[in-house]
C-alpha cells in the first residue's frame, strides 16, 4: 500500500510532463520542426523532406481544413526538344520523358513505361505519383508538361487525420497540417536526430502498465512472505522435533542397567 501510495504522484508528474507535446524521440534525441507554405500544385523541401500540395481546402462552416500531398516530391519541366530528363527520388534515379500532349493528357514515359495522365488528375506509372500540373501543344509542333512526381499521396484534415507518421528513404517523419484555404496549406514537417518518433499517449499507457505490473509483483511478494515465514516454522529442527523421547531412553538405560547389576548379583551368590 506504502509503495502504491509513492508511485501515484510520481505517475501524475511523469502524465503532465509528456501530454505537454504530442511527440516524441524513441531514444530522448531531438525532435526537430519546421513549416513553410505551400500552394496547390507546387512543391517545397520542408525540414529536408520534398513536399508538393496536390489539393487544399478551408470549409468555415465547417470548420474544417484539409490537404492532399504527395510526399518525396520533385517538378519537372519536360518538352520535346529534350529526350529525357533524370530525377532523384530516394537514391533511385529515373528516366522521364514527354511522348506527346493532347488538349486534356500528356502521354508520359518512365524508365520505359508509358501512360497517358489526365492533366490535373494523379496516376501511378512505373511505382511513383504522377500529376501533370500543366501540358502545351505549340503551334510549330512543340509540346511541354510540367509535372510532379513522388512516392506516396498523403491526406491530413484538422478534423480526421490532422498528423500522420511515415517513412521515406529509411527516416521517419511526423507531417501536420497547421491551416489551410483554397489555395495553399501550411504542413510542419518533424523528424529525430535519431531514432523513431513516438506518439507520447503511448509511452503513457506504456509506463503506467509497467508500474502496474510493478505494484502487482510488489503485492504478491509482501502476501507470499508470511507463508515463507509459517513455512519455516513448521520445517523444525530435528531435534526438536524428537526431544520429548529423550526421558523414555535414559528410563530403558537404567532399566537395563538395573537387571544387569540384579543378574550379576545372582551369580555372584552362587
Amino acid at each position: 500500500m506504502k509503495k502504491r501510495l509513492l508511485l501515484a504522484p510520481l505517475l501524475l508528474i511523469l502524465t503532465l510532463t509528456l501530454v505537454s507535446a504530442a511527440y516524441t524521440c524513441s531514444d530522448g534525441s531531438e525532435l526537430s520542426t519546421a513549416s513553410k507554405e505551400i500552394s496547390e500544385n507546387n512543391r517545397a523541401s520542408v525540414n529536408g523532406l520534398g513536399i508538393a500540395v496536390i489539393k487544399a481546402e478551408e470549409s468555415a462552416v465547417l470548420n474544417k481544413i484539409e490537404a492532399d500531398l504527395l510526399i518525396g516530391a520533385e517538378k519537372v519541366m519536360l518538352t520535346n526538344e529534350t529526350r529525357s530528363e533524370i530525377v532523384d527520388i530516394a537514391g533511385t534515379e529515373y528516366n522521364i520523358s514527354l511522348v506527346n500532349v493532347t488538349d486534356t493528357t500528356a502521354k508520359i514515359k518512365i524508365d520505359g513505361s508509358t501512360d497517358e495522365i489526365v492533366i490535373g488528375e494523379l496516376d501511378v506509372l512505373k511505382g511513383l505519383e504522377v500529376l501533370v500540373v500543366e501540358a502545351e501543344k505549340g503551334s510549330l509542333g512543340e509540346i511541354s508538361a510540367e509535372i510532379i512526381v513522388g512516392t506516396d499521396e498523403v491526406s491530413l484534415s484538422n478534423t480526421e487525420k490532422p498528423a500522420e507518421i511515415i517513412t521515406f528513404d529509411e527516416k521517419q517523419y511526423l507531417l501536420e497540417i497547421s491551416s489551410a484555404s483554397d489555395i495553399k496549406a501550411i504542413i510542419a514537417v518533424s523528424k529525430c536526430k535519431t531514432g523513431n518518433i513516438t506518439l507520447i499517449s503511448e509511452e503513457v499507457e506504456e509506463k503506467e502498465e509497467n508500474a502496474t505490473e510493478e505494484e502487482n509483483l510488489t503485492e504478491t511478494n509482501i502476501t507470499e512472505e508470511p507463508e515463507t515465514a509459517g513455512e519455516e516454522e513448521t520445517e523444525k529442527p530435528f531435534y526438536k522435533e524428537t526431544w520429548f523421547l529423550i526421558p523414555a531412553v535414559i528410563i530403558i538405560i537404567i532399566f537395563l542397567f538395573a537387571v544387569y547389576i540384579k543378574i550379576k548379583h545372582s551369580y555372584t551368590a552362587e
